[in-house]
């Protein structure tokens, strides 16, 4: 009864979306990409969607099913349609593309939607390997055999290129827009972190390292956490260095502890400043990355670390060691990469490939 009394807008939706957006869909006939997440985490179908609009000649829209509580930017709003009325199918019948980030949203019925936004669209589908539950069901063969059942499969992290993918898996990185920053890293000695879970960065880890090296190196902690990400990513561009993560999944929570074992979203937000960013990066998400056709991955120049308090520590050291041009250096280094791999151009050229190969 509440959402029924909500402004309604073009498709139902409670946002009016991008007008942007709304025109090239229009204007666009044959190209147009439905994006589909119940929740954007990290915003990273948004960044997506902006980079497909502003760098393809493909119009895309994104739906999601409400917004995140840290204000990430969104496009359209379609709650549970077996709650609230909406003209869903209009939007998915105007589509020529479904790329959806669900994970086992459809296959375990979770996300309580309609089973038919899934199985009746006409055109190609696309599914997004992106977090927790593919690293969690990447053996289950009910797993596999839903995810290949799609006419292409995208990982947004390349740990997630598992081998039955097939030799030539498709990985697609986060997205920056590298125009809306500026390089404006400073040699200052703050170290930030900003875990969106902290069991799952190795935050206990790294702040146990930081306070060991603080008596030996000046070195001051910027934890930013529990603000909105407008806030998080100014407090990034203040900040000397940047901690992301080595971390597990929570067993607890999710049945498995995974090593992450690679960079998201919150160490672009930090790069794309030229701040030198440290993650781990597992042998496994090499390998992967390789696998895709990445040929220099291990040359890049996102800091990687051992996990644990020690190897934390460790890499803290050396950063902090090195000498100032050393740091700087590291600093350009750092935002050439997120320039060259993970900017709104490069990011949109790998979809557009993979878009065109299903028209």
């Amino acid at each position: 009864r509440v959402l029924d009394r909500l402004p309604r807008y073009e498709y139902g939706t409670l946002m009016e979306g991008r007008s942007d957006w709304k025109y090239k869909w229009h204007e666009t006939p044959g190209l147009r990409v439905l994006l589909f997440a119940k929740r954007d985490y990290s915003g990273s179908f948004y960044k997506w969607a902006d980079a497909i609009n502003t760098h393809t000649p493909h119009a895309a829209r994104l739906v999601v099913g409400a917004p995140h509580q840290y204000g990430y930017e969104v496009d359209l709003v379609i709650p549970n349609p077996t709650l609230i009325q909406s003209n869903w199918e209009q939007l998915w019948s105007e589509s020529d593309i479904l790329h959806i980030k669900d994970e086992t949203g459809f296959l375990t019925g979770s996300n309580r939607l309609p089973e038919e936004m899934l199985t009746s669209f006409a055109g190609p589908k696309i599914f997004t390997q992106y977090v927790c539950y593919a690293r969690k069901h990447r053996d289950d063969p009910e797993y596999q055999k839903f995810v290949h059942g799609f006419d292409a499969v995208v990982s947004m992290t390349p740990d997630l290129c598992y081998e039955w993918l097939g030799p030539n898996p498709i990985y697609v990185p986060h997205s920056i827009d590298c125009d809306r920053y500026e390089f404006s890293w400073s040699d200052v000695p703050i170290v930030g972190h900003s875990p969106s879970t902290r069991a799952r960065k190795g935050t206990e880890e790294f702040l146990d390292a930081v306070e060991s090296v603080k008596g030996e190196f000046e070195l001051e902690l910027d934890l930013i956490e529990g603000v909105s990400h407008a806030e998080a990513v100014e407090r990034k561009r203040h900040i000397g260095l940047f901690f992301d993560q080595a971390g597990r999944e929570v067993k607890e929570s999710l049945g498995t502890d995974s090593v992450i074992g690679w960079y998201g979203n919150s160490a672009l937000e930090a790069a794309v400043f030229g701040v030198p960013t440290i993650a781990h990066l597992s042998e496994r998400a090499l390998n992967g990355a390789e696998r895709s056709g990445f040929d220099n991955v291990r040359k890049i120049p996102i800091v990687n670390t051992e996990m644990g308090r020690e190897g934390i520590e460790k890499t803290l050291r050396r950063l902090l060691e090195m000498d100032h041009v050393e740091r700087r250096g590291l600093a350009v280094a750092t935002r050439e990469f997120i320039e060259s791999f993970h900017s709104q151009q490069a990011v949109a050229e790998k979809l557009r490939r993979v878009y065109e190969r299903q028209s």
